[in-house]
């Protein structure tokens, strides 16, 4: 559950008390008074875990953005590794070890990036493909720096489709990963492609 998932980052950052957490949850939800008290929810109706996703971007002040999912394990001090890669670098995405070299499911880097593109996920999708376009676009963006720690930094990403456990493919996934999605999103990559992720 999300709310343990929280409690588990906590106890993973070196510097807990700097964080700030922001929740977007459906309005349908029924667990979300379950949710520990976050700096700020947004309760809404969502079509998706996409438009969820980046309804918490205009609350983001100046900073880092690390999108947290309940099937994902950070490393310890989580927090300050990836503050002092932005810092060294500069600012732009992060790309860590998220259990696949060639996605990045998990979305990190600095606020600035995704206030610049508009959005988190492209608000076009609704789940499926939508990492497989940030991993891409930022790739391709020439102003946006990628800070590749994919060999020093995993993230655990304990998906069912990854870990292979069929039993944990609750509804949430399901409906997440839906073959209308799949469908759905394999069309708007497409075209996203074609007009070389171009707004």
């Amino acid at each position: 559950m999300a709310a343990d998932c929280i409690e588990k980052w906590k106890a993973k950052a070196q510097q807990p008390d700097r964080l700030r957490w922001f929740l977007s949850l459906d309005d349908d939800d029924p667990s979300r008074t379950l949710y520990p008290v976050p700096d700020q929810v947004i309760i809404a109706e969502n079509d998706g875990m996409v438009q969820a996703t980046n309804r918490l971007l205009p609350l983001c002040g100046d900073g880092l953005l690390v999108t947290l999912y309940d099937d994902f394990t950070p490393p310890d001090r989580w927090d300050r590794w990836l503050e002092g890669l932005v810092k060294a670098k500069g600012e732009g995405v992060v790309f860590v070890d998220c259990c696949n070299p060639q996605l990045q499911t998990i979305q990190i880097g600095s606020v600035s990036v995704f206030k610049r593109w508009g959005y988190i996920l492209h608000p076009a999708y609704k789940s499926m493909f939508s990492d497989n376009d940030y991993t891409e676009h930022a790739t391709l963006d020439e102003a946006t720096t990628v800070i590749d720690a994919r060999f020093a930094l995993l993230f655990d990403h304990a998906h069912p489709v990854i870990t292979g456990r069929e039993g944990d493919m609750d509804e949430t996934y399901r409906q997440t990963n839906a073959q209308a999605r799949y469908d759905q999103g394999a069309a708007v990559l497409e075209e996203r492609r074609a007009n070389n992720f171009a707004a």
